[in-house]
């Protein structure tokens, strides 16, 4: 895959106040990036810079690693947006798809064709005639990606896409917006705060928060090995032990994290600070002391709290080593603890991402 979309040294002020500094982002053909962060972090001041809607104070967007302008046509044709508020025009659901393919002079019986496509990909199949006014707020907004997807664009750039959208239907359409992008070879740049749906929709994540890049990189990439506190807390990382390097063996260090013994793997020198970060899913835990279990960290604590997630509970261990768990129902039910238990929880040498700490 090819980069297409890249932003380069991007800085944008606002009233005096520096609100964006993204020194590189890039997308890729036939991927999903994903741009996640708290709001205010700038995520969607950065997509309106990606999608020439705003021009930077400082530096350039290059589209196929040509220099893009808001005013260049060509480029912008090559673009279509669905931001988080649908805006629509008065008349019926057509009259909207199409409008995208009708000022780029698309014949009238193509636009029809590609704009009932788009409305069968977002599940409004039937709904060329309905007048909008008469929409739900998640129909208008999937009104507003199919006017987008009609005109089958190289970039599609969408601003939390799916967030008036129905539960039922937030699956299935996220489902079809990768397999459009796969599909059409587009580069796809999505915002969103929502951890989950960046986990289950992107193929490349970046990272923005108090409008500066943090990370980015393959989701996975990311996920397991984010770059820095900042970056842990935002990938879900509820696990982050300050620690120090008291031996390395070859890339197995032993670490100090107050009284706790632990071991990771790394190639850090001894007496190296340290932050070790294991995702919750990468903890395991028990009713009794392990005997013999795989995980050569360990600890004993007190099941200080349980939150159910769905499918998933999440388990708060107080003890020596404080930890967050996440695991399955029916592992939590098989485990036959609640709250103010004693639990034993722990993890592999092998599951800690371990971070120098400045």
């Amino acid at each position: 895959m090819s980069i297409l979309l890249e932003g380069a040294g991007l800085r944008r002020t606002y009233r005096r106040t520096l609100d964006l500094d993204v020194p590189r982002i890039s997308a890729q053909r036939g991927r999903v990036l994903v741009i996640m962060g708290p709001s205010g972090a700038g995520k969607s001041t950065l997509l309106r810079l990606l999608a020439l809607v705003e021009k930077p104070d400082q530096g350039q967007i290059l589209i196929a690693g040509q220099p893009a302008k808001p005013h260049d046509l060509k480029s912008r044709r090559k673009m279509a947006s669905a931001m988080q508020t649908a805006t629509l025009f008065r008349g019926t659901v057509l009259r909207n798809v199409e409008w995208g393919l009708a000022i780029r002079r698309v014949h009238k019986r193509l636009r029809l064709i590609r704009s009932e496509e788009a409305l069968a990909l977002v599940g409004l199949d039937g709904f060329e005639s309905r007048d909008v006014a008469e929409l739900s707020g998640g129909e208008a907004q999937r009104v507003n990606l199919a006017r987008a997807l009609a005109v089958q664009p190289e970039i599609l750039f969408l601003d939390e896409p799916l967030v008036y959208v129905d539960e039922t239907m937030r699956e299935s359409l996220a489902l079809a917006l990768r397999k459009f992008t796969l599909r059409t070879s587009c580069a796809t740049v999505w915002v969103t705060h929502d951890r989950a749906e960046a986990l289950g929709m992107s193929d490349d994540l970046a990272l923005v928060s108090d409008g500066r890049m943090l990370q980015q990189g393959e989701t996975m990439e990311v996920f397991t090995k984010p770059d820095g506190l900042q970056a842990a807390r935002l990938v879900g990382a509820d696990n982050v032990i300050a620690a120090t390097i008291t031996s390395n063996d070859d890339g197995l260090a032993k670490l100090k994290a107050g009284d706790a013994d632990i071991e990771a793997t790394t190639d850090l020198a001894e007496g190296t600070t340290v932050y070790l970060v294991v995702r919750p899913e990468e903890v395991s835990v028990w009713g009794a002391a392990p005997q013999d279990s795989s995980p050569r960290n360990w600890f004993k604590g007190v099941l200080a709290e349980v939150i159910s997630l769905g499918a998933t509970v999440k388990l708060r261990v107080d003890g020596e080593v404080p930890l967050v768990a996440l695991i399955t129902q029916p592992t939590f039910r098989e485990l036959g603890v609640t709250a103010g238990d004693p639990i034993w929880a722990g993890f592999k040498a092998t599951a800690v991402h371990v971070m120098r700490r400045s």
